[in-house]
């Protein structure tokens, strides 16, 4: 139905045709919706970012959500690194525009405050960012290390059942840091399957 493109496809240093490519693939394919992540800004050139994902005709929702037809309204935060303040401002105003008759979904590229979004009552979170901890011991340990957490994140990847809010976050595609390996911790792309109760 959808597809959410939660940051981080851009390379800090330029390399861009794949994910330009991506861009375009995906949304000549599906509905596309992007919310940009830290990586975005890391280019040092946010506004040549932005041009190339409007010229894949994909909206980015940061501080704007959209109404699905199934009535699932997804809203869009932008990252941190455009201002912090700015972040939690488009957090409030989300949480305001949230009503109970929509299922809801924040989509936020650093799922690392995710308990001071809790009060707002989102259904569900979207994130990345966290690489999935980088190293996964199966039955042991969910990850080593996450951007943000530090060692031994509370939120490396997979689904967290938080009261009324469930919060996924996806392990990503990314190899990064070099100086981390992944290990136990294949790349993924996630499909989320929203049902009625």
């Amino acid at each position: 139905d959808v597809v959410l493109l939660l940051g981080d496809l851009f390379d800090q240093h330029g390399k861009n045709s794949n994910t330009v490519a991506l861009l375009e693939e995906l949304s000549n394919r599906y509905p596309c919706y992007f919310i940009l992540g830290n990586h975005e800004y890391k280019t040092k050139n946010i506004q040549q970012v932005l041009a190339l994902i409007r010229e894949a005709n994909i909206p980015i929702l940061a501080g704007a959500s959209v109404r699905l037809d199934s009535g699932i309204r997804i809203f869009g935060v932008d990252d941190g690194k455009a201002g912090k303040l700015k972040q939690l401002r488009q957090i409030r105003e989300a949480g305001d525009e949230r009503n109970d008759a929509e299922y809801s979904i924040l989509a936020i590229h650093v799922p690392n405050g995710v308990a001071s979004y809790l009060p707002y009552s989102f259904d569900l979170m979207l994130s990345g960012h966290t690489h999935g901890g980088q190293i996964i011991l199966p039955g042991l340990l969910n990850g080593l290390y996450a951007p943000g957490q530090g060692f031994f994140p509370e939120y490396a990847g997979g689904q967290y059942d938080l009261g009324k809010t469930t919060l996924i976050i996806s392990r990503g595609l990314s190899r990064k840091p070099f100086w981390l390996p992944r290990v136990c911790n294949p790349p993924e792309v996630v499909l989320v399957d929203c049902k009625p109760a």
